[in-house]
């Protein structure tokens, strides 16, 4: 079944999908997968879409730009479009490859989580308390993720 053949029979307008990680050299290294459903407030605790699986319908949406930031352009662009739905539907199914780059744009941790909180405050407009509240997730979700995988799985945090 195609994504674009899951998103009419789930009646879904916005659809991402799990997807395996690649090193440089192409060999697999992990898969990331996806929770079957994530809500505006949810994705807000953590970015589990990757922008390479996303599909999103145009003719229900219309067409939406990401917003103009250098990083989590991607992640802006999500919340924008569930502002407008209950929920995005995620494939468990890996639909694409992730080439893992120790000098892409995203392996600064540390720097990609200031764009998450300018997305919180800039983008999203959200209060310092309410910030504060989703950066938390974000960043304990994270670290559960990267250094303790394990822990994370068992929680839930990995698919």
């Amino acid at each position: 079944v195609t994504q674009v053949e899951f998103m009419e029979r789930m009646n879904c307008p916005l659809s991402y999908a799990a997807y395996d990680k690649i090193n440089e050299q192409g060999t697999l290294v992990g898969k990331v997968g996806v929770p079957s459903r994530v809500s505006y407030k949810t994705l807000l605790k953590t970015c589990v879409i990757g922008c390479l699986t996303v599909v999103y319908d145009t003719q229900y949406f219309g067409k939406v730009e990401m917003p103009l930031i250098r990083k989590r352009q991607d992640f802006g662009l999500w919340l924008r479009l569930l502002k407008k739905i209950d929920f995005a539907c995620g494939i468990q199914q890996p639909l694409g490859q992730y080439r893992v780059r120790s000098d892409s744009i995203s392996a600064n941790k540390a720097n990609t989580a200031k764009f998450t909180w300018d997305i919180y405050r800039d983008i999203e407009k959200l209060n310092l308390l309410t910030a504060s509240y989703y950066f938390a997730h974000y960043a304990v979700r994270g670290f559960l993720r990267t250094k303790t995988p394990n822990l994370a799985r068992k929680l839930g945090l990995l698919q």
